[in-house]
């Protein structure tokens, strides 16, 4: 009786595959999940539900950029977490895949200097809603995932490495 209700509470979407990804568990206590920009560029960003965009540092821009997967589409003011406003320029990126391969189209990030943390946004999230994150083994069950671009020799093939960020232990 229990499972019906959790099965009601989560109904199944037809519109697309259910993913889960492995996440990276840091010292520090937080999450990170592999992501791949259309083959361009691929690395981990860190899982943060309280980022309503995905952040991106100017090295993972420029890589976009060279392979003409971005697109510049504004400039925001964001509010950071000491409740300070910023000037951030806004992006749009043509693909971005979450593990492999949950795709995600068209999507809208903003631009820190230099080598920032990237994080997974909350708008990918809710993209690919329903989500849950499990904790024992770490990882990230993702809804309404598309494949079509995401299969052997496409290209979600790794062609860049935005690497991993480095955080203190």
């Amino acid at each position: 009786m229990v499972v019906i209700l959790v099965l009601a509470a989560f109904p199944v979407q037809a519109e697309g595959l259910t993913a889960t990804v492995p996440m990276h568990h840091r010292q520090t206590g937080t999450y990170y999940v592999p992501v791949n920009f259309a083959g361009a560029a691929a690395g981990e960003m860190l899982l943060d539900t309280g980022s309503e965009y995905p952040v991106i540092n100017e090295h993972t821009l420029g890589l976009l950029k060279a392979e003409g997967l971005v697109n510049y589409a504004g400039e925001i003011t964001g509010v950071l977490a000491d409740g300070s406003d910023v000037k951030v320029p806004l992006y749009r990126v043509s693909q971005l895949n979450v593990g492999c391969c949950c795709a995600v189209q068209d999507v809208d990030v903003v631009v820190f200097g230099g080598k920032t943390r990237q994080i997974l946004g909350f708008s990918v999230l809710k993209k690919l809603a329903p989500f849950a994150v499990t904790l024992a083994p770490a990882s990230l069950t993702l809804s309404n995932c598309s494949t079509e671009s995401c299969h052997s020799g496409s290209p979600c093939q790794r062609r860049g490495s935005i690497g991993r960020d480095r955080e203190p232990s």
